[in-house]
């Protein structure tokens, strides 16, 4: 009797591994749609600013230019939420009504306070009223845009109340309450956003692209200051040159909540992995300390150079270091090499 041969012990191959799944993409009308509610909404944004500038450039409102930004900030409204509504929230169709309404909150603000014009009470009725307008948007179409037009009327409200409880002084050390009250503002507006998906990437950027902006205004204004505080300070009947104030401690100051910012920006980076965190960071450092080095008028700026290269360098070498690590782990490890196979024996013949 013959039996058939020992079936072979060798592992059977495995099935390929199926192709990664393709891009979602919006359908074509909906891209399309996109790109011109974009343009819609930057045309009724330009009529509304330039509505904001000229309502009141004589002084009285001219009823004919606010009435233009007045339509432009009710289109927008009414429009947006139309386009919400009509869609019933399908898939993709976010924008088309985020960007509107956000625009138009925005712009509702704008006209309120060209409204009031002087009053006391305007900023604040302003921003409270951007505030309600984009949390309005925010639950018919929960994405990025409403959010980032109420952090713009929360930044009204701040901006107004510091003024008017002297927080923020024009004299002494009014640089330094100015920087604290710019980190403040932007943690708080991103520990906010951070509890919004949507949002957190967004907002935190916009954020922190104001920080960096309004810290190099006040380097600017730093620098302004100490040009003309000889003149300021200068005393006729004074024996002695004048004593010119220092602003050193002010420019330390911003360079360390500088230092902090971009620490938690990096944090956020590793945690979202987004490239806008790393984006702003990258524009903090590079603008604001030198600026202030300008501002300190340092006498051997080759040693500051000196010192952030080596240690940008250092954290590149260890990223090279780290990626050699890696790519030398992942490296497919040959087959350990095995003695001469016997051949299997022969079928029984018995």
């Amino acid at each position: 009797m013959t039996t058939a041969p020992f079936a072979s012990s060798a592992t059977p191959p495995q099935p390929p591994a199926p192709p990664p799944a393709a891009p979602s993409w919006r359908p074509a009308s909906l891209r399309a749609d996109s790109a011109i509610v974009g343009l819609g909404v930057a045309l009724l944004a330009a009529a509304i600013v330039i509505s904001t500038l000229y309502s009141r450039a004589d002084g009285d409102l001219d009823w004919s230019t606010y009435a233009v930004g007045l339509v432009a900030t009710i289109g927008l409204l009414v429009v947006g939420a139309g386009i919400r509504l009509t869609y019933a929230g399908a898939d993709g169709t976010t924008d088309l009504s985020a960007w509107p309404m956000s625009f138009g909150a925005v712009g509702a603000g704008l006209m309120t306070g060209v409204a009031l014009d002087d009053a006391a009470a305007s900023a604040y009725v302003a921003g409270l009223l951007v505030l309600a307008l984009a949390a309005v948007a925010y639950v018919l179409s929960p994405s990025a845009p409403p959010v980032v037009a109420a952090v713009l009327g929360l930044l009204l409200v701040y901006a107004q109340t510091l003024d008017d409880t002297g927080l923020v002084d024009t004299e002494d050390e009014g640089f330094i309450q100015a920087a604290v009250a710019v980190a403040v503002f932007v943690l708080l507006v991103s520990a906010v956003a951070w509890f919004l998906p949507g949002a957190r990437v967004v907002v935190g950027v916009a954020a922190g692209a104001v920080a960096v902006a309004a810290y190099l205004a006040l380097m600017a204004a730093i620098a302004f200051a100490s040009l003309f505080a000889g003149f300021a300070s200068f005393d006729p009947e004074a024996t002695g040159p004048p004593e010119e104030p220092s602003y050193d401690n002010d420019v330390y100051v911003i360079l360390a909540l500088a230092t902090l910012l971009v620490a938690a920006w990096l944090v956020a980076a590793y945690l979202t992995d987004a490239p806008g965190f790393r984006l702003v960071g990258v524009a903090m450092v590079a603008s604001v300390l030198p600026a202030g080095m300008a501002v300190l008028a340092v006498e051997h700026p080759s040693v500051w150079a000196l010192v952030v290269g080596v240690l940008g360098g250092a954290a590149l070498v260890l990223v090279a270091v780290r990626a050699r690590a890696v790519a030398t782990q992942s490296r497919p490890t040959p087959p350990a090499q095995a003695g001469p196979t016997s051949p299997p024996p022969p079928p029984y013949a018995g």
